[in-house]
């Protein structure tokens, strides 16, 4: 037994149940933001208009309910030109009767994103396959073993980079990008219809999710373990470095026994500088495989700019100090 919602639909109540309805705002909702234009409002009220008209449709032909097959048809149908866009028809005429809606179909190029329909995790290498038109599986194969080729760190680090920088796919209009369709009414309510149908098993995504969160987990707990000894070595770094500078004591940091005879103030903040640097990149790093293991939301784009930008930095301060000191010696 399911609910039924009452609606108003261009002017006109309609009966429609509860999976219909909630497909129907969804779509409607998708389109506004799909189309957000200063005429987007008009469009969406026209498609309603269409939307109305097919309805009615059903409701001469004898039904009493809108179901969800009926909305699937309308959402199908709506790009045809005859029914939405007001093109002219074969003899060259005008659809009497229908206001004109404008092709607002964009480019059809492809856009990098992470495809998150086809994600172990993160959807980087997913994102990639879709983009290049290629398998993903065996993209995640060759992944592999190229991370065994270059001892794993190096790859690692570029992928978590490619995770930050690159945007995911969510919204319909970001999917059909990343798939290189045009963005318009017809294909939004394709997009729309998919996203709301449930995913068919994929042995090879589950069994390279489980294993990628496996992975995901170790390197998660192996930097956590790095991050909370770079933030002890950091404090107790910064603790003797004060006590240097201001009362001339340098017996904590020379029982760090990480100075090699070599201690002085810059060689000390050279040292605060690449612990904090540490800490900052494993402390990151912890809280990604976090993320993807607990599926706890992610950093928002500014967090994330920060905190490259800051890495940056104490990298670029902790050359130079290194340098510096390595030249006086």
């Amino acid at each position: 037994m399911k609910r039924t919602f009452t609606a108003n639909i261009d002017g006109q109540i309609f009966h429609i149940d509860e999976d219909a309805y909630n497909l129907l705002q969804n779509y409607l909702e998708q389109l506004r933001q799909a189309f957000s234009s200063p005429d987007s409002n008009e469009i969406v009220t026209d498609i309603e208009s269409r939307i109305r008209e097919h309805f009615d449709e059903r409701i001469s032909a004898g039904a009493s309910v809108i179901v969800l097959a009926d909305v699937s048809n309308v959402i199908t149908t709506m790009g045809r030109p005859e029914d939405i866009s007001g093109e002219q028809s074969e003899d060259g005429a005008e659809a009497a009767g229908s206001r004109p809606i404008q092709n607002y179909a964009k480019p059809a190029r492809k856009r990098i994103y992470r495809n998150m329909q086809n994600k172990v995790f993160g959807g980087i290498v997913g994102g990639l396959a879709t983009y290049l038109g290629w398998n993903a599986n065996i993209m995640r194969i060759l992944l592999v073993v190229a991370a065994v080729a270059t001892e794993f760190w190096p790859l690692f680090i570029l992928y978590m980079l490619a995770w930050m920088i690159i945007p995911a796919a969510v919204t319909p209009e970001q999917i059909l990008r990343m798939n290189g369709e045009p963005v318009n009414v017809e294909t939004m309510g394709q997009a729309v219809i998919a996203d709301s149908q449930p995913d068919g098993d994929n042995f090879w995504g589950t069994l390279f999710g489980i294993i990628g969160k496996a992975i995901m987990g170790i390197v998660g707990t192996l930097m956590g373990i790095a991050a909370i000894a770079s933030l002890l070595f950091f404090l107790v770094l910064l603790a003797g470095t004060i006590a240097y500078i201001a009362f001339d004591n340098a017996s904590v940091l020379i029982g760090l026994d990480f100075f090699d005879g070599q201690l002085t103030l810059m060689w000390a903040v050279s040292a605060l500088v690449w612990s904090l640097l540490c800490l900052i990149v494993c402390g990151s790093l912890t809280w990604l495989a976090a993320c993807v293991v607990f599926r706890a939301p992610g950093a928002s784009r500014l967090t994330i700019v920060t905190l490259i930008i800051m890495s940056i930095i104490l990298f670029v301060t902790g050359v130079v100090l290194t340098a510096t000191c390595t030249t006086a010696i």
